[in-house]
Formats: C-alpha cells, sequence, structure tokens
C-alpha cells in the first residue's frame, strides 16, 4: 500500500521554556515535559517545551554525519518551507533557546546567538559517532513497515 513506503522522519524543533525548572511538576500551560537524550554538563534529565510554534512533521530534506575538531556532528537541511519557519522561529527567539527532538528525546537545546537563515542546521555535542548515525536515521526517517 501506499501508506507503507511513507516516510515518517522524527524530528521536531520546539522552543525551550526557560520560565519553568525543569525540576518543576507542572510547566506552564502549553509546554511539555520531554526527556534529554544524554543529561550532564549542567543539562537536566528533562526540559520543559513550549508546543506554540514548534517546527515537525517531515521538515527535513537530508542529514549526514559528519566532523569538527575531532567530533562527530549532525548537518542537516530543511525543506524551504520548513526552512522558512525555522528563520521565523531563531529570529523571535534570538537569547533563548531551541531544543531539536529526534525520537522523543531532547538532543540538543543551544541558545539562539543569531537568526538561523539558510535552510541548514548543525547539532553537536553529546553524543559518539554510533549515536550521530543513528539520530541521523530517525531525523531523515525510515520507511514504516
Amino acid at each position: 500500500s501506499a501508506a507503507r513506503n511513507e516516510i515518517r522522519q522524527d524530528f521536531t524543533l520546539r522552543v525551550v521554556d526557560e520560565s519553568a525548572a525543569a525540576r518543576s511538576p507542572r510547566g506552564t500551560p502549553g509546554s511539555d515535559l520531554v526527556p534529554v537524550l544524554n543529561p550532564g554538563n549542567g543539562e537536566p534529565d528533562r526540559l520543559w517545551l513550549e508546543r506554540q510554534g514548534q517546527i515537525t512533521g517531515n521538515i527535513l530534506t537530508d542529514a549526514h554525519v559528519g566532523e569538527s575538531k575531532g567530533k562527530p556532528v549532525i548537518m542537516f537541511h530543511f525543506t524551504p518551507e520548513a526552512g522558512r519557519l525555522f528563520g521565523a522561529m531563531t529570529t523571535k527567539n534570538v537569547g533563548r533557546r531551541i531544543a531539536l527532538v529526534v525520537n522523543g528525546r531532547v538532543v540538543s537545546a543551544p541558545r539562539v546567538v543569531e537568526p538561523m537563515l539558510g535552510g541548514v542546521g548543525e547539532l553537536s555535542g553529546g553524543f559518539d559517532m554510533n549515536q550521530a548515525h543513528t539520530l541521523v536515521a530517525q531525523m531523515i526517517g525510515t520507511p514504516r513497515e
């Protein structure tokens, strides 16, 4: 069937709700508590993420593993529409953190330093080469069984 060949990407971008402490039993209305893939180094094991404005669905055209300073990085390219949404999200949220969620876990939640308008992104830190390849497979999607 057609649905059988459908590709499902498991990648979402959400703004971190920094008004709610990670240990708080309740975030602000409209936020969800999401587990962090590799907590530590000052990162709690869960983060509150805002539902409003999240970017989700089949939003990537490509993702692959590369290397930077001897460490694995994941490079990814957005669809044109998702690239526009990501540009708007980063423009609106300079100084705040945006969580990159793969397979239901926060992989990275970098602070936005400047608007990212090029339709590309890079993930680094907190994962080894094997994990990077697994994350890429989840991000770009695998055919449904």
